[in-house]
């Protein structure tokens, strides 16, 4: 079972390399968005920063996963709605509660998405 870890964490890690042109990478991030690694969900956030726009399908999980119990994945899922960019609109309303998280770094990344959310 470690063992699956490390592949998966090791996978994440990969797809936080690729590009927007990665369509293919959304749905099974997204699908790692439900992990129960928090590590594995919060590198999952991230790479989903690097799709950007493209990554518009996963809002969502991504709004799901500003209230996850990791505050590292909260930040990430602001961080990625922000990169998705105003197709995240939908989000909005739950960028808006991030903003009382009551981790600093969550309030920072939800403002900074609703500020590209927004636009």
């Amino acid at each position: 079972h470690r063992d699956l870890w490390r592949v998966i964490y090791g996978v994440v890690l990969a797809l936080g390399e690729l590009t927007p042109d990665s369509r293919a990478a959304v749905q099974p991030l997204q699908a790692w968005l439900a992990s129960p690694d928090p590590t594995t969900r919060q590198r999952a956030t991230y790479a989903l920063v690097r799709l950007g726009a493209t990554a518009a399908p996963a809002t969502p999980a991504l709004t799901t996963a500003l209230e996850d119990a990791d505050p590292r994945v909260r930040e990430g899922a602001a961080y990625a709605l922000g990169a998705i960019g105003p197709a995240a609109e939908p989000a909005a309303p739950a960028l808006e509660t991030a903003l009382e998280d009551r981790d600093a770094k969550v309030r920072y990344r939800a403002q900074q998405a609703l500020d590209l959310v927004r636009l």
